[in-house]
């Protein structure tokens, strides 16, 4: 399972993720807030992933094998990003 923890991030992808979710509330008080889905990846996961589409049934969703991934560094160097409504 990936880890969704601001805090598995690289110090300045974690600062300008709250820049930008900072400026977003304020921007846009009534829209869906964002949250992160994804911060670092396992390999094993990563793997999966890339099975997807290829080996595995469903669409392809990346093109990166485990370790190739900027999400499989620690700290992580990539994130994921959904929004919900409150």
């Amino acid at each position: 399972m990936p880890s969704r923890s601001i805090s598995d991030l690289h110090p300045d992808l974690a600062y300008a993720y709250g820049v930008a979710c900072g400026r977003w509330m304020h921007l846009y008080p009534n829209a869906p807030k964002p949250f992160l889905t994804a911060t670092h990846r396992p390999d094993a996961e990563q793997d999966q992933l890339y099975a997807q589409g290829r080996t595995m049934p469903g669409p392809v969703v990346t093109d990166a094998k485990a370790g190739q991934s900027p999400h499989n560094f620690k700290p992580a160097l990539a994130l994921d990003v959904a929004f919900k409504y409150p």
